[in-house]
């Protein structure tokens, strides 16, 4: 069973928009989904799903909505019309890189795209671009709701990450757990003490088994998490 909340960004984000905002989901509740038993968390305009690779935040990624394939060009002067390029001649950096950003701005045709989602961006990417990738992604979630899975503590050394945006993912027993870090990652985050990334490298980033056990009676969706 799938169950997806939505609503408009809070208004602090919509004052930075110069048109009304797309749909927002502020909450997906899952049930006997692949290897997710069952989950039930709320989302941000900018959401990370982090863990292990094979502990389920694909099937997280895929259930939320459908995907769309890209095709790459290149304008080379003097050509009349512009070279395509397959997937195989371009390098896997350049390639993500290129896939990232049209999938993070296009324009939507006749609509806006209202929810990008993103499996592992800063995978074939230099360490040393994560800062560029992570002022896009956060670009880009101004004007639509972006969703992204990740393992990359590079990516996540961004100080202006907030706990709120950060959602913990692990495997047992081939069941998948997501929900938001334990209340010490969060109070960390917080405090400024750590980055998301520095707790990842110190693989203190995983699902509060006591906030999964109680999230489906705890959320507010107009008032957040109560104490």
């Amino acid at each position: 069973m799938t169950s997806l909340v939505g609503r408009p960004p809070a208004p602090a984000t919509m004052a930075s928009r110069s048109s009304p905002p797309p749909p927002y989901l502020t909450r997906v509740k899952l049930t006997n989904y692949r290897s997710i038993a069952s989950c039930d968390v709320r989302l941000s305009a900018l959401t990370f799903l982090v863990g292990p690779n094979g502990a389920g935040k694909s099937n997280f990624l895929d259930q939320v909505g459908p995907k769309e394939t890209l095709e790459f060009r290149q304008t080379i002067g003097g050509a009349k019309n512009p070279w395509r390029f397959p997937a195989a001649n371009m390098s896997d950096g350049t390639l993500r890189a290129l896939g990232i950003l049209v999938a993070l701005f296009q324009p939507g045709g006749s609509g806006r795209i209202p929810l990008v989602g993103i499996e592992e961006p800063a995978v074939a990417l230099h360490p040393a671009a994560a800062g560029v990738l992570m002022g896009a992604l956060r670009k880009a979630s101004i004007d639509r709701q972006v969703l992204i899975t990740s393992h990359s503590p590079d990516l996540l050394d961004d100080p202006g990450l907030n706990e709120q945006e950060i959602l913990g993912v692990a495997a047992k027993g081939n069941v998948t757990y997501i929900s938001a870090p334990d209340q010490a990652a969060r109070d960390v985050i917080r405090s400024g003490l750590y980055t998301p990334g520095e707790l990842l490298r110190l693989d203190q980033i995983a699902p509060s088994v006591d906030l999964y056990e109680r999230g489906p009676r705890q959320l507010d969706l107009f008032t957040g998490w109560r104490a």
